[in-house]
């Protein structure tokens, strides 16, 4: 057994101060490594908030109120920033996943074509009638302001899958040797009726016991679920503590060691994707943070706007009279009393302040503020046309969004390697043990299947591979016009299926090399057998004109028959 790990067969007292102690480590890396101390901060700036939360978040201990955000630019990028991927990657509107097989021939029969595109909509039907499409947009909000999301996977009756998103701040994470998140420890807010309802009443504590004979049933209960590699996994037997992964709920605040359940997982049943990681942390490093300073700066600026205009609207004033305070006051609408203001017929009240600030510099300035916190969460993609000053070509707007793609690039790796493809295997994974998917042909077995993504934005990236094909099939035709021989260098049934991959176009559109083959051999003896066809029918029209011919004048044709009766004559005798 690992040393200090979790093992079924460890006692419920000693799992649950194993599962404890690992708890409050894995809290501490959280919060002292990659961006756990800034998460608070960028939270405050980024995510969209509900009332409530808001609420929360301008208290203190203090008792004073933390700093609003009164420009909201920031959280209006990160909704950009989630509608953005969610369209350009996963869209429900298109198919934007594929799949193809590594043997190159094998991808160019018919049969194999058809049962990949029969498997890819499955797929994708199980993604719509599951919450994960829900799910996916908030899951990119996530990656752009904690650098981190955690998507917990269920197989479900219904739908075959069924995803919980578990916020940050509820879970722990840590990698095995190779990288890979392979634990898991989250935080749960049960109530004492969801918590007998999920595990039964026999399995809760007596604390939870007595609130629900009670019929304190809405009262809060503080749980754990641990999930990490189990020790004692044993491949031939199919029970929940032997599976690969072990699975532990316990209750936290209970006075007494209790667990509420021990079981496994044959598969890891959490996505852990990062939007940048962080060298020697399970944790990624988010989009937002690159605008943090600026939204901070928006912040300042944006108050500072506000008091000049306030005082420009409702200027200080000062008034004859007897000073009642000490100082002068320069807020906005303030009056400040003074003898010195004229005489009995001069001016009783007058403005404190008469320069007026020219406040457009400050405006342009906030305006460039706001355009880098745009930038740094690839508003410009998402808005590259809109954005234009005035209407441009075709050519430029594809121009600049290649431009944003070199940016992305990495980012869209990372969530392609992360979450998608781990995704779409879970879904294969269990629309296969549904036994929902339409059987393999026979030439496809033992062949690993790929996954290839065919969203906008992936077809952005391969629009490099288009341009090729396209600078080559034109270059190829202006050189045939003077070496008709250089288009024997082209196979222009390869190119239109390089041409279909690239722009990932619907499978059926494109006929299969077989399909090919049996029309040319058609076409071949359909030919065949009108040039027979011409040739009989060639053939009766010379007979006919011939038996139609005058044989009795002095012509050729009398010539020629009377030496052939000449010649077969001589022969006979």
């Amino acid at each position: 057994m690992i040393p200090g790990g979790l093992s079924p067969s460890l006692s419920h007292d000693e799992l649950r101060r194993r599962v404890t102690r690992r708890h409050a480590e894995l809290k501490r890396l959280r919060d002292n490594r990659g961006v756990g101390p800034l998460i608070e901060d960028l939270t405050l700036h980024f995510r969209p908030l509900d009332a409530s939360e808001e609420r929360e978040r301008t208290r203190s201990d203090s008792g004073k109120k933390k700093p609003r955000i009164i420009d909201n630019c920031g959280r209006l990028a990160v909704r950009d920033l989630g509608a953005g991927l969610m369209s350009g990657m996963t869209n429900p509107a298109r198919p934007w996943v594929g799949l193809k097989v590594r043997d190159q021939a094998l991808m160019e029969t018919g049969a194999v074509k058809t049962w990949l595109a029969a498997c890819v909509k499955q797929i994708l039907s199980i993604f719509e009638s599951s919450n994960i499409y829900r799910l996916l947009p908030d899951i990119y909000e996530d990656l752009g302001v904690v650098g981190t999301s955690c998507l917990l996977l269920r197989e479900d009756y219904r739908a075959v899958v069924w995803g919980e998103l578990v916020p940050w701040g509820d879970y722990c994470i840590a990698r095995d040797n190779r990288g890979q998140v392979d634990t898991l420890y989250r935080d749960l807010k049960m109530t004492v009726g969801q918590v007998v309802q999920e595990f039964g009443v026999d399995a809760v504590s007596q604390v939870v016991r007595n609130h629900h004979q009670a019929g304190r049933l809405d009262t809060e209960i503080d749980v754990v679920h641990a999930i990490e590699p189990n020790p004692d996994f044993k491949p031939d037997r199919k029970d929940g503590p032997s599976k690969r992964y072990l699975s532990v709920y316990f209750e936290q605040a209970a006075e007494t060691a209790h667990v509420l359940e021990t079981g496994g997982y044959d598969r890891f049943p959490a996505i852990v994707v990062r939007w940048r990681n962080v060298e020697r942390s399970a944790y990624g490093r988010p989009a937002a943070l690159d605008a943090l300073d600026d939204s901070r700066q928006l912040q300042v600026m944006h108050v500072s706007l506000g008091q000049a205009v306030a005082k420009m609207i409702n200027p200080p004033l000062v008034a004859a009279g007897q000073s009642k305070f000490g100082a002068v006051s320069t807020q906005p609408g303030a009056v400040n009393y003074t003898d010195a203001l004229g005489g009995a017929a001069g001016p009783q009240i007058a403005p404190l302040l008469t320069v007026r600030p020219d406040i457009s510099p400050m405006v342009a300035q906030m305006q460039d503020v706001r355009e880098r916190i745009g930038d740094a969460l690839f508003r410009t993609l998402w808005r590259a046309v809109s954005q234009l000053e005035t209407v441009r070509t075709a050519t430029e707007i594809e121009a600049r969004k290649q431009e944003q793609m070199l940016l992305l690039g990495p980012v869209l790796d990372s969530l392609n390697k992360e979450l998608l493809t781990p995704l779409i295997e879970w879904v294969w994974a269990a629309a296969t043990e549904a036994e929902i998917l339409p059987p393999p042909p026979e030439d496809i077995a033992g062949q690993a299947l790929e996954v290839e993504f065919r969203s906008m934005l992936a077809s952005a990236q391969r629009s490099v591979a288009v341009g090729s094909i396209e600078r080559l099939a034109g270059f190829v035709g202006q050189m045939a016009q003077a070496f008709p021989e250089a288009l024997m260098k082209i196979d222009p049934q390869q190119a239109v299926d390089e041409f279909a991959d690239a722009i990932g176009a619907p499978v059926r559109m494109v006929r299969s090399d077989e399909d090919v083959a049996a029309m040319q051999k058609a076409q071949a003896q359909q030919q065949q057998q009108m040039q027979m066809m011409q040739m009989m029918q060639q053939g009766a029209q010379t007979a006919q004109t011939l038996s139609q011919s005058d044989m009795g004048g002095d012509n050729a044709l009398s010539r020629i028959s009377a030496a052939l009766s000449g010649a077969g004559g001589n022969g006979n005798g």
